[in-house]
């Protein structure tokens, strides 16, 4: 692998950085790439040089290289620059779906047999040079699941756009004749739990909402499952699954405008970019109760056990007790960060690295 040697990025000069998606970045379309897009705005307008990889790249024209995701996928990608010598940040996006012991164990597997996934990922996250994760408990599952990693870690959250904090319900209101709402955005699937979260809601006295796509990835499960999930909502008058709509689509943030309550009841979850947008647009968010969005969401949320009904629905009706969210007369929790404030976060990390890679190679 190549790469253009006559840059010296040291001095307040722009940084390149070269960003590599979490792969499948064309079967996405869900907070992780919007997380991605919107990091290269925002690195953008503080005057780095952003470009995206692709597998055609004939060299490697950046300074530091972004990895989103330690799947296993970009093991091989990762070896390669670290043999050129070019530093690699990694977004570890790391939301375990078994034990973490299992993990940790086929990892040593991997020692000894042809490569696993476990010791895959344990590779890329060992041969960063730096680690980001969205929390300090993601950064302790990582320890717990590839065994201790001498690498600088740092816990950096995800931002919005400013533009939720003045959107306004009329243009969703009048596309599709519903104000008041119960809203859950995401893509319909398992994890995100929405068959149980419109059974929990059925027969309240707000209309229920859902905007998603149905997900691409699980297979025949998958499948059945929003299959499923579209049968209860024709059964339903006051449960309504409106499709997708895009992340940059008005509709979209009126749409949270008009909701008196956001409903995420994840087993499984990072964050939740969607509950931090309702929130910003003025909703009372309903989350799961896990660890990790107990650290990320300190305020101005109510919790409910993702796998209880009555706790989802209990959760929502405390929610609609509280009225909507009014930013301009009360102060804006501070887990609502902006992307720039990310950007400006990352951009200190890159310089780091440099000056380190720098001293190493010396």
């Amino acid at each position: 692998m190549e790469r253009y040697p006559q840059h010296d990025p040291q001095h307040g000069s722009s940084i390149r950085v070269m960003i590599v998606p979490q792969a499948p970045y064309a079967f996405g379309g869900g907070g992780i790439e919007i997380q991605q897009d919107q990091t290269i705005e925002a690195l953008e307008r503080r005057g780095l040089h952003v470009t995206r990889y692709s597998p055609w790249m004939e060299s490697v024209d950046a300074d530091v290289v972004h990895v989103f995701g330690s799947e296993y996928a970009n093991a091989d990608l990762v070896a390669r620059l670290r043999k050129a010598g070019i530093p690699v940040v990694v977004t570890s996006m790391f939301m375990p779906s078994h034990p973490l012991w299992t993990y940790r164990a086929w990892a040593g597997v991997g020692r000894f047999i042809n490569a696993t996934t476990a010791r895959l990922r344990q590779s890329i996250l060992q041969s960063a040079g730096h680690i980001i994760t969205i929390s300090q408990r993601e950064r302790q599952e990582l320890q717990q699941a590839f065994g201790p990693l001498d690498v600088p870690m740092e816990a950096l959250a995800n931002g919005i756009e400013s533009r939720f904090f003045h959107a306004t319900k009329q243009a969703f209101v009048e596309k599709f004749g519903l104000d008041n709402i119960i809203l859950c955005v995401g893509s319909i699937e398992p994890r995100k739990n929405q068959l149980l979260t419109a059974q929990a809601l059925s027969g309240g006295e707000h209309d229920v909402v859902f905007i998603g796509p149905a997900a691409y990835h699980g297979g025949e499960a998958t499948n059945a499952y929003v299959e499923e999930f579209q049968r209860y909502v024709q059964t339903n008058e006051r449960i309504h699954w409106l499709g997708a709509l895009p992340h940059h689509d008005p509709v979209l943030a009126s749409a949270y405008a008009a909701a008196r309550v956001h409903v995420l009841a994840s087993t499984i979850e990072a964050q939740g970019l969607v509950s931090m947008e309702a929130t910003a647009a003025g909703a009372w968010a309903v989350v799961s109760d896990l660890p990790q969005l107990r650290e990320l969401f300190t305020s101005h949320v109510e919790w409910c056990d993702p796998t209880n009904a009555d706790s989802i629905r209990q959760a929502v009706d405390r929610a609609a007790g509280h009225p909507r969210h009014d930013w301009t007369r009360e102060p804006v929790p501070h887990w609502l960060l902006s992307w720039d404030h990310i950007a400006e976060r990352l951009e200190r990390i890159y310089r780091s690295l440099l000056v380190t890679t720098e001293m190493r190679q010396r």
